[in-house]
């Protein structure tokens, strides 16, 4: 059977920092995960939405004939809508104006229409239309109407007189001097207000058409429809139920982070420090002013004696001897047989006192380098 040691060691190994980094975000992350996932359960979204309480719909027309005089062109004495005029020929234009209100709950209805003609003399400036005089007839004065239903159509027959208006733009000209363009605008101006349950609604409409005069032809334009929809309504908020998917995706989520966490606690385990760096690090910024390099290390066959070689057991130990016999420090970048590690000398006449530090051998050299030992006069004995 395999020891937990064995166990122990078939775990993965991660920096200190970068363990600790991971169990703390996945903690936190499977944190969030569960207080979202029991707020999104425990209090579901409300939203606001404007229901309609009462709904309406009405529409302005203005409808229109062209009345002619006897004239060598036409045989009929009436021209329909959407055709080229003839200014010579026509005398009056037949306007109807038809009104509709409709609710689809009941109300008391109410409201005030007229009808005018106004006869401008306007100049194109750019994008805009300057009026330089203007006169305003009333074709039907201010009038009321009223239901008490909320339903309402109204229908007004208006005759316009083309002709005077043509000649009456034309004398205008002559005794002001202001040549200009001229038009003739009839607009059909409707208020509505209608009390109902749900509150009050107050809507106008104006439709309109417009006809060049002092031209020798004319086409009749301008909105001569105007339709609006509208609706009273009310502000209901309206709880919105969680959405499967939400809580499938926090689940999943929540269960994902714990897997991990758990796989992070359980399948890892934090790298142990490199004892040789580490060493090697505090001896040369302990002694960097003590030391010298070698271009090549020293070996016992190469001095002829290996008897005179002694080894310390620290790098402290090495120093003291350095210190007594006032000698420099010497180092070099090989072990003292060519292997990997750092091979450290104290020369004397007679003796070559070592210090050897190997990575195999940094854990033991690191516990004996924190230990106070005393060195001995005699450096021989220093030996192991």
């Amino acid at each position: 059977m395999k020891t937990k040691e064995e166990n122990k060691d078939r775990k993965m190994a991660l920096p200190k920092n970068v363990r600790l980094f991971l169990s703390i975000t996945l903690t936190v992350v499977l944190v969030v995960f569960l207080v979202t996932l029991v707020l999104k359960v425990s209090a579901p979204g409300k939203v606001q939405e404007e229901v309609p309480r009462y709904e309406y719909l009405h529409k302005g027309d203005l409808q229109y004939q062209v009345s002619l005089r006897n004239n060598l062109l036409y045989s009929e004495n009436i021209l329909g809508m959407g055709m080229v005029y003839p200014t010579a020929y026509v005398e009056q234009i037949l306007a109807k104006a038809v009104y509709q209100y409709s609710g689809d709950k009941p109300g008391e209805l109410t409201g005030q229409y007229r009808i005018t003609a106004r006869v401008e003399g306007v100049q194109q400036e750019e994008k805009t239309e300057k009026v330089l005089w203007s006169k305003e007839y009333t074709l039907v004065p201010d009038s009321s109407f009223q239901s008490a239903d909320g339903q309402i159509q109204l229908e007004k027959d208006v005759t316009i007189p083309f002709a005077a208006y043509n000649s009456f733009a034309s004398q205008v000209q002559e005794d002001s001097g202001i040549m200009s363009s001229v038009k003739l605008t009839v607009a059909w101006q409707i208020n509505t207000q209608v009390q109902t349950e749900e509150g009050l609604v107050q809507e106008e409409l104006t439709p309109s058409f417009t006809v060049p005069l002092n031209s020798r032809y004319f086409e009749i334009d301008g909105p001569l429809s105007q339709e609006k929809e509208g609706a009273l309504t009310e502000t209901v908020t309206k709880t919105v139920p969680v959405e499967g998917a939400v809580v499938a995706g926090l689940l999943g989520g929540a269960l994902l982070s714990l897997l991990l966490l758990l796989g992070v606690r359980f399948f890892t385990k934090a790298a142990q420090s490199d004892e040789y760096t580490s060493l090697v690090n505090r001896i040369f910024k302990k002694y960097e002013e003590r030391l010298v390099a070698l271009q090549e290390g020293l070996s016992a066959e190469e001095t002829g004696n290996a008897e005179q070689w002694i080894r310390v057991k620290t790098m402290d130990d090495l120093v003291r001897v350095a210190d007594e016999i006032s000698q420099p420090v010497y180092y070099s970048e090989l072990g003292l047989d060519g292997e990997e590690g750092y091979a450290f000398y104290v020369i004397s006449d007679k003796e070559i006192v070592t210090y050897e530090l190997k990575p195999d051998l940094a854990a033991e050299a690191s516990i004996k380098e924190k230990q106070d030992a005393p060195v001995k006069q005699d450096t021989k004995e220093l030996g192991v």
